[in-house]
């Protein structure tokens, strides 16, 4: 096997490791991976999570309100703007996470050149 020795500084070092680390590698394998295909792109999955918990939140208040309206057999405006309040959310979280990922898409192709 041969081997390949690169000096870095201990800021490169640290950034190195933080890809690594998001990545859930070790860093040889991960300088082999970014060596082998530059075109590895990182994302920040912080924004994907606070979606994906809206969505559930949305969906557990979506159950709620069909239950309770079978139960009572009654119509509940104030759940319905809770559900109104909810969507919005979703929708600000959604751009959000386009505008992060567009920054890192950026991001990445700014740092390929």
């Amino acid at each position: 096997m041969a081997e390949i020795r690169v000096k870095v500084s201990d800021e490169e070092h640290d950034i190195i490791k933080q890809n690594a680390d998001t990545l859930g590698m070790k860093i040889s394998p991960y300088i082999r991976q970014v060596a082998q295909n530059p075109n590895i792109i990182h994302f920040d999955y912080s924004a994907i999570e606070r979606h994906t918990r809206q969505v559930g939140n949305i969906e557990k208040s979506i159950n709620m309100l069909v239950y309770t309206i079978h139960l009572n057999n009654e119509y509940l405006p104030k759940e319905i703007e809770g559900i109104a309040e909810y969507i919005e959310d979703i929708w600000k979280t959604e751009r959000q996470l386009l505008r992060t990922v567009r920054k890192q898409w950026e991001r990445s192709i700014k740092n390929d050149r």
